[in-house]
């Protein structure tokens, strides 16, 4: 776990540029809070007001496969070193919308998604990703650094949608409430992302 928290964080160094003034009352009050255990990842219940840049990184990660371990080092690791860092608070609540989480991800410098084996099983995760890549579709030459970490995935199961990710979305597949165009705008952005150099980390290890 480490070598991967480590590893993130040379990255992002590299990478955040300026770092962010805005939005940081919210952040140190919200940004640490965590839902009971046997959620998955979901996103925090925040609306903020996006005029500027509210995080400098933005992890995207199925709460049960990470949050205990690796998700958690890395967050307290990046907040310690002054890098405002979002991850899910909470669940939604009732009436929400995920536009509310797009707003977060619009207004983060650096996006990591953190792949792991049921990763595509959460809607959630799968709609963070696909805004995560087509924000950068659309910036074009100006476009935001995604920084993928594949746990306990070999990288070639996320570009290919192999394994665990094409089982998942068989599953979806079934779903009534999604539509095939949804689901192939979820399947492009995962093998989008998943073609981007990462860090490969084991379960042991995290």
């Amino acid at each position: 776990m480490t070598g991967g928290v480590a590893y993130t964080r040379r990255k992002i160094i590299e990478k955040r540029g300026r770092p962010s003034d805005c939005g940081s009352e919210y952040r140190k009050e919200d940004a640490g809070r965590n839902p009971p255990e046997d959620e998955a990842a979901e996103p925090s219940t925040g609306t903020p007001e996006m005029g500027c840049f509210d995080c400098e990184v933005f992890i995207s990660f199925r709460g049960n496969d990470t949050r205990k371990g690796f998700t958690s080092h890395l967050h307290k690791e990046l907040e310690s070193r002054g890098i405002p860092t979002f991850i899910d608070s909470e669940r939604l609540e009732k009436g929400r919308r995920i536009s509310d989480l797009f707003k977060w991800i619009e207004g983060s410098k650096i996006f990591m998604p953190i792949f792991s084996k049921n990763y595509a099983e959460s809607k959630w995760c799968l709609g963070e990703i696909a805004k995560m890549v087509e924000i950068n579709k659309r910036e074009g030459d100006q476009r935001r650094p995604i920084i993928p970490i594949f746990y306990d995935v070999p990288p070639d199961d996320v570009r290919d949608c192999r394994a665990s990710f094409e089982e998942a979305f068989e599953k979806h597949q079934h779903d009534i409430e999604l539509g095939e165009e949804q689901i192939n705008e979820w399947k492009v952005a995962v093998t989008e992302a998943g073609k981007i150099s990462g860090y490969c980390l084991s379960e042991t290890e995290g």
